[in-house]
């Protein structure tokens, strides 16, 4: 299980990679909706990148590969909602 703030730190490592910023300069917020599933909100230079499942998946297998050092295509990622947990990923 990969726990929400780790879930958290890829998207933030991914968006910054992309618009070529520090990490510490993103700010991620995770939400569920019953009609739109589990989707992000990164905020980079004052404007706000949504995320959909398929984008965060992508972030999070970069995060498995550049800080786990292991291969992220060898197992599927799925998003949970846990009451206690939050946004968690379990890898299958």
């Amino acid at each position: 299980m990969i726990e929400e703030q780790d879930i958290i730190n890829s998207i933030c490592l991914y968006q910054a990679k992309h618009k070529f910023v520090p990490a510490d300069q993103v700010e991620v917020e995770l939400f569920y909706d019953d009609a739109e599933g589990f989707y992000a909100e990164a905020f980079v230079n004052g404007m706000t990148v949504t995320m959909n499942t398929f984008d965060m998946t992508q972030a999070l297998r970069m995060w498995i590969e550049e800080q786990l050092h292991q291969d992220p295509y060898a197992t599927g990622v799925k998003f949970l909602l846990d009451d206690e947990r939050g946004i968690i990923a379990s890898l299958m």
